[in-house]
């Protein structure tokens, strides 16, 4: 169809311009709707058209008691597919059906003639491009005057802006500030935020609690106030540092007031804030409360010194390695003995004061994750080149998860006392070789003395197995430098001289006997043997002999109770007169231990006890 608006080959004067809605509303087939003929429009309804499409300022007009749609390029962009552009000229109610139950009643209020409305970031959802979507409008209703029309009013013009993008923007920021308060306020640590001249404009409730200052006392304060005087010096280097580095944030420890009245030691980190533009609006500020642990560092270090003055007083070695036995200190008594330099050789050089012969002792410690306590002896070289014999001894480092980290060792100085056992050794070794000697005479002189046809053999049998006896207690007790001798090995020996020794059978626990008591149960139990072996079990075959002993722990000291226990032998009647070995035992063995000894002469065979307190640390040695 033609265009409507022109007359005479040209166009309504009002409706020139006006961009794509301009030549649209030209366009349009206006007599086809109620208002015919824009030449023939109501001139208030020219004029808003006119000022409508010559302006960039989004307007909108809503014409007639239906309400018919007109709108310029500055509203265009608010429109979807949906609306734009077959709402031209069509009926409001229609158009804006999803939103009509808001605007109707604003539209109604205008049309009545009751004056202009106003609406501020008002929530008018439209639908546009497939979705309705959260539209929000900043915008006024004004009558349209018309004196034909009822009420004076022939239509509403809308002048508005849409305000949604600021509306979401402010939203989006306060919830995002609230968010921020909700974190701050649930962060166990003061946080605050400042202004670009350094006051506080907000202050979290830890902060606050912490200070013991209220929201109002707070806001507008300067929190550098807040910290120790002797500590804002330092804080404002630090700042200024960061600044002329490029940096923005810095970090700080200062101590701030409590609200007790106590400085409290604290780690701070300023960060600083920026707007979109890049323009400095202030700081936001963490502390966390590092008192403890700085007062903690303040003891270690002063453990740590106690420490070092008290390994450097020690007269002896003191030293820490790792967990593989690399040193990692030595106190200064090392420095001084070996003559090495801390500051020139380090901890490195250690080992070149260990005699070659001894390097690498402890290792076998080191190297064992289950090992424990241990000690060794090594030397070391003096500062005179001497090398000297050390005692060291190793103690782990065990960690939480009961592991080794390292290991403590201590080192003294036993040369003399090394080569006193050295002297003591080769005295004892010239004493029991002297002592063999003797017995060899004794035996010798025996000998010749029994040799005699007058000589009764069973005599001078008896007194060359005694003899014997006695040797073996000796060679026992030579193995351990005359200071103890087992049972086991003791009982063991005396039956050597024994014709039928593999029936006698051994047993009890371990226990160390003192040279004294050796030598007499050799004897007895030789006395025994020797009887058993004429008389008793030990004279036929099949006959058993059993040795036991046991330890009476509940006595002070232990007692030792020894049993000679012989079975399946000869008929055994009652002596008619103690012989010697009866009364070497029951009377002189008895004597040497400080016990009793007790022999009974069973019909099932011979049973002897002999009880002896033990000496502490005798038993399981």
């Amino acid at each position: 169809m033609a265009s409507t608006i022109v007359e005479s080959g040209r166009a309504a004067s009002f409706l020139k311009g006006g961009g794509e809605m301009g030549a649209l509303i030209r366009a349009h087939d206006w007599p086809a709707t109620p208002l015919g003929r824009p030449e023939s429009w109501p001139q208030s309804l020219k004029t808003t058209t006119g000022l409508m499409l010559n302006t960039e300022h989004p307007m909108f007009v809503f014409w007639g008691p239906e309400h018919l749609c007109f709108y310029n390029d500055g509203y265009r962009p608010s429109l979807g597919p949906e609306k734009h552009p077959t709402m031209l000229g069509a009926k409001g109610k229609i158009v804006w059906a999803e939103i009509w139950d808001i605007i109707g009643p604003q539209i109604g209020q205008v049309m009545a003639g009751e004056g202009a409305t106003w609406h501020e970031n008002q929530l008018v959802p439209i639908v546009r491009h497939g979705r309705l979507d959260e539209v929000y409008w900043t915008y006024s209703y004004s009558p349209i005057h018309d004196e034909a029309a009822p009420n004076g009013v022939g239509g509403v013009l809308v002048i508005c802006n849409e305000t949604t993008d600021a509306v979401l923007s402010r939203r989006a920021l306060a919830e995002s500030e609230a968010r921020f308060r909700a974190y701050a306020n649930s962060t166990p640590a003061p946080v605050w935020v400042t202004d670009k001249n350094g006051a506080m404009i907000f202050a979290n409730d830890q902060f606050k609690e912490d200070t013991g200052k209220a929201d109002a006392d707070v806001r507008g304060s300067g929190w550098i106030a807040l910290i120790h005087k002797d500590d804002v010096a330092d804080v404002a280097a630090r700042r200024a540092a960061a600044w002329e580095a490029g940096h923005r944030s810095y970090s700080f420890t200062a101590r701030f007031r409590h609200h007790d009245g106590q400085w409290r030691w604290l780690e701070a980190l300023a960060r600083a804030r920026f707007d979109e533009a890049g323009g400095f609006q202030g700081y936001v500020g963490l502390a966390v409360d590092r008192t403890d642990a700085i007062e903690a560092q303040k003891e270690l270090a002063e453990s740590e010194r106690r420490f070092s003055l008290l390994t450097n007083l020690a007269p002896a070695i003191i030293f820490f390695t790792d967990r593989d036995g690399k040193v990692e200190f030595l106190n200064q008594r090392w420095f001084d003995y070996t003559g090495q330099s801390e500051q020139h050789s380090g901890l490195r050089d250690w080992e070149k004061a260990v005699h070659p012969d001894d390097y690498g002792k402890g290792a076998d410690v080191w190297r064992d994750p289950a090992a424990r306590r241990a000690d060794y002896e090594l030397r070391y070289r003096r500062a005179d080149g001497a090398y000297r014999w050390h005692l060291v001894r190793l103690e782990p480092l065990i960690d939480d998860r009961g592991e080794v980290s390292g290991w403590f060792g201590a080192g003294i100085d036993i040369h003399e006392l090394k080569q006193g056992e050295e002297h003591r050794k080769l005295l004892i070794d010239e004493l029991n070789h002297r002592v063999k000697n003797t017995l060899a005479i004794v035996q010798g002189l025996a000998f010749q003395t029994f040799r005699g046809a007058d000589a009764a053999p069973e005599a001078r049998k008896a007194f060359e197995g005694r003899l014997s006896a006695l040797a073996g207690a000796h060679n026992l007790l030579t193995e351990s430098n005359w200071s103890f001798a087992d049972l086991k090995s003791t009982a063991a020996a005396a039956m050597t001289g024994c014709t039928a020794a593999e029936a006698v059978s051994i047993d009890g626990p371990a226990v160390a006997l003192s040279p004294k008591q050796a030598v007499s149960f050799a004897m007895a139990l030789h006395e025994l043997c020797t009887n058993a072996t004429k008389y008793g079990a030990l004279s036929v075959a099949g006959a058993k002999v059993s040795i036991t002993w046991r330890i009476d722990g509940e006595t002070d000291p232990p007692t030792l109770r020894l049993v000679w226990r012989e079975t399946e032998g000869p008929p055994v009647s009652q002596p008619t007169k103690r012989g010697f070995g009866v009364r070497l035992i029951e009377q002189t063995l008895a004597a040497d231990i400080g016990g009793q000894a007790r022999i009974d002469f069973h019909e099932g065979g011979v049973v002897c006890v002999i009880e002896t307190p033990l000496a502490p640390g005798s038993a399981h040695r």
